[in-house]
């Protein structure tokens, strides 16, 4: 089960009360201008959704959210047409929240006959990008959770790199897992 809300109190209240149940932060009526103060806001609600307008959903915003290992879905507007689900879909949003899947079913019906790939079967293009993360560096090369390891990810084409930081009892940072 999911929750939706625009609420990251309630969000809180129902994740610790029902671990079970998924948070889904609906940004979709806020200002985006502090993005990063959201990606706080909703993992410390334990959401890892986040839902957008049809308007907030560029590439740009979408890339910065899922970056940031959040799930974005875009909420269509009422009168969304074929193309507003074809942008949508091309920001890289993982899903669309709409009242009419009208739009949605003959943007899918269209996605099947683009290119003239005559084996395809019909259905939308992967247009999500990939998230490429190095788990603590480039362990088979270098030291784990060390500066060059994580350089050398880097080099070799990591997007995102997991590292095991934690705060010490004198409040320094120590980078080490376990």
């Amino acid at each position: 089960m999911a929750v939706m809300s625009d609420d990251t109190a309630v969000l809180s209240f129902l994740r610790t009360s029902f671990p079970q149940v998924r948070g889904i932060l609906d940004c979709s009526g806020r200002d985006l201008r502090d993005r990063a103060r959201i990606v706080t806001e909703s993992t410390k609600a334990m959401a890892a959704t986040v839902v957008l307008s049809q308007a907030q959903s560029d590439l740009a915003t979408v890339g910065y959210f899922q970056g940031r290992l959040k799930t974005v879905w875009t909420m269509l507007e009422d009168d969304a047409d074929v193309f507003d689900v074809q942008n949508a879909v091309s920001s890289g949003c993982y899903g669309l929240i709409g009242r009419d899947c009208t739009p949605v079913f003959e943007a899918y019906a269209l996605y099947g006959r683009a290119g003239g790939n005559k084996g395809a079967k019909s259905g939308l293009p992967g247009a999500r990008y990939s998230l490429n993360i190095a788990h603590r560096g480039l362990p088979y090369s270098y030291a784990e959770n060390t500066v060059e390891g994580a350089a050398a990810a880097v080099a070799a084409g990591a997007t995102h790199i997991e590292i095991d930081a934690l705060l010490s009892a004198d409040g320094e940072i120590v980078i080490m897992h376990d």
